[in-house]
């Protein structure tokens, strides 16, 4: 079957878990370390904390900046290594700055990671986008290479701890089929 047709199917089921996904599965958690992330391919969240502002990569925003406060990302882990090598190095504050979120992880105070083996990111930005107190900050930020999202970088307003533990309940909620998260 094709990446595409894939993604296709991920989408139509409840975001973000596929069908073979099932309740014996690890409990959500916020990982603050790369040691602890999976080695699987899928998606995740980011939640990066900001106390300065950040300028906002030249080909998005020239000029603009994204403020002090917090942002979700939602990424995608495809490649060698999957969660695991991706998020671990978003957590590193000293990389190139390859991807938009880099212009915000290298400058971060915190990054924490929730991760959803053989998630797809565009499910997880539906589902947080939907929530009380998320916005799109800049459009196209950290969505260079998506036609289907208004952006894959959110502003979230409110406490990190606050934020984080919506977000973990967001989606604790639909791995248990409810609606209501």
């Amino acid at each position: 079957m094709s990446d595409k047709r894939k993604r296709e199917e991920v989408g139509s089921l409840p975001p973000p878990f596929r069908e073979e996904d099932s309740a014996d599965k690890a409990p959500l958690r916020w990982h603050r370390r790369a040691a602890t992330l999976p080695r699987d391919k899928g998606a995740y969240l980011l939640l990066i904390r900001l106390t300065a502002a950040v300028p906002a990569p030249q080909n998005v925003a020239p000029g603009r900046s994204l403020a002090r406060g917090l942002y979700v990302y939602c990424g995608s882990a495809r490649g060698p290594g999957g969660i695991a090598a991706r998020v671990g190095r978003h957590m590193r504050p000293e990389k190139g700055l390859r991807w938009h979120v880099d212009h915000l992880t290298s400058r971060a105070a915190s990054v924490r990671a929730l991760v959803f083996p053989g998630g797809d990111e565009c499910v997880l930005l539906e589902r947080v986008l939907g929530m009380e107190g998320i916005s799109v900050p800049l459009p196209g930020l950290g969505a260079s290479d998506c036609v289907r999202c208004p952006a894959h970088l959110l502003r979230a307003d409110g406490r990190a701890v606050d934020v984080a533990d919506r977000l973990q309940n967001l989606f604790e909620a639909v791995s248990r089929g409810s609606e209501d998260g």
